[in-house]
């Protein structure tokens, strides 16, 4: 049987470990949650980033901007996928549709119903109306009022 006195000194002595330990310990796990937090964060400001980006594209188009979209918004990689198209447009090439498209259609205008974005990619649910007022594919203009829903899919490079 061991000796009161020692029993008393080793508890003792755990007692102040103990809570050094518990201390150590707590502070590891508080500095990992830091990181994640910080991590969380960083992530966050970047999606909302891109979101802002996107809102800026779609108000652009609103004004028919399109030095803007072409030269600040669009990457010289940029791949524009339409669901009728085995293989998607260039740059160039979507910038050339875009001038025989837009000027086909008057008052466009697109109104975000949706925004979900994760990391670099945003998905947009919009609504577009026009004013079928010029010539498009040789279609004559109509007068006719559109609207359509369109999904569209961005992926942010490079901020």
């Amino acid at each position: 049987m061991r000796h009161p006195n020692k029993i008393y000194a080793v508890m003792k002595t755990l007692l102040i470990i103990l809570p050094l330990v518990l201390c150590i310990l707590g502070s590891c796990i508080n500095k990992t949650t830091k990181l994640e937090l910080e991590k969380y964060k960083a992530r966050a400001e970047i999606e909302k980033q891109n979101m802002e980006i996107i809102r800026k594209w779609i108000e652009e188009v609103n004004v028919s901007n399109f030095e803007i979209l072409f030269e600040k918004l669009f990457s010289q990689e940029f791949q524009h996928y339409f669901p009728s198209n085995a293989e998607p447009k260039s740059y160039e090439e979507y910038k050339q549709m875009s001038q025989q498209i837009y000027p086909a259609f008057h008052n466009l205008t697109h109104t975000i119903e949706d925004m979900v974005v994760s990391d670099s990619k945003v998905v947009a649910r919009v609504i577009a109306r026009a004013i079928h007022g010029g010539e498009f594919y040789g279609i004559p203009a109509t007068g006719n009022e559109l609207e359509w829903s369109a999904i569209a899919i961005f992926e942010i490079s490079n901020g």
